[in-house]
């Protein structure tokens, strides 16, 4: 599998959601990948909301297991999710709630640490994309994650998946932040200094 797998991008959007992720968020490929997942594999299923859809995570043990098996280390178990990076999209965080936060390299040098371990834990995020496209930190409010870089934090899928209209020269980490986790990214960038500068880009008008 490579980093273009659609399959990897879906089921890793998938697991780091509370649980169901509209299919307006996901691409054309990847909604076929799943479709076809579903049927041979199971522990994912199509929910229909009103007049929209979401994709709704059935079995959460065996996607995780069937990530793993395509793209051995490209998913942590929830089990182990306190202890390292795992690649992921954020979810819901309230008080010492796990919220992961979507990650991608603006310049190839990003780099986060975590200097309250022993020894100090790191992600390399170019590396980290090559597993499943992109690249996240499992996070807590009082966590110790920082980067010497930028963080640029936005909104929209849209602005997420095409970095083309990020300045030029531009260096740092993108991270995408929805709704649901948008109280713990708070909490969590004033509990300490996370990057040499948090700039919030505003969503572009459609």
């Amino acid at each position: 599998m490579t980093h273009d797998d659609p399959l990897i991008r879906a089921l890793v959007r998938l697991l780091s959601s509370a649980g169901r992720v509209p299919t307006a968020e996901f691409s054309a490929s990847e909604r076929s990948t799943l479709v076809e997942f579903s049927r041979s594999n199971g522990g994912v299923r199509l929910v229909m909301v009103g007049r929209k859809s979401d994709y709704a995570i059935t079995n959460r043990a065996a996607l995780e297991r069937h990530i793993n098996q395509l793209h051995p280390g490209a998913w942590v178990p929830s089990s182990q999710v306190a202890a390292v990076p795992a690649a992921a999209s954020t979810t819901a965080a309230d008080g010492g709630s796990v919220f992961y936060l979507l990650l991608k390299a603006v310049s190839p040098d990003a780099c986060w640490t975590d200097g309250a371990s022993a020894p100090p834990r790191t992600l390399q995020i170019a590396s980290q994309q090559q597993c499943a496209g992109v690249a996240a930190l499992a996070l807590r409010h009082d966590d110790a994650w920082r980067t010497e870089g930028v963080l640029w934090i936005v909104e929209q899928q849209a602005q997420f998946d095409t970095i083309d209209w990020l300045p030029v020269g531009a260096t740092g980490t993108l991270a995408y932040c929805v709704a649901p986790a948008q109280a713990g990214l708070r909490q969590w960038l004033a509990h300490s200094r996370r990057a040499s500068e948090v700039r919030h880009v505003a969503p572009r008008s459609a």
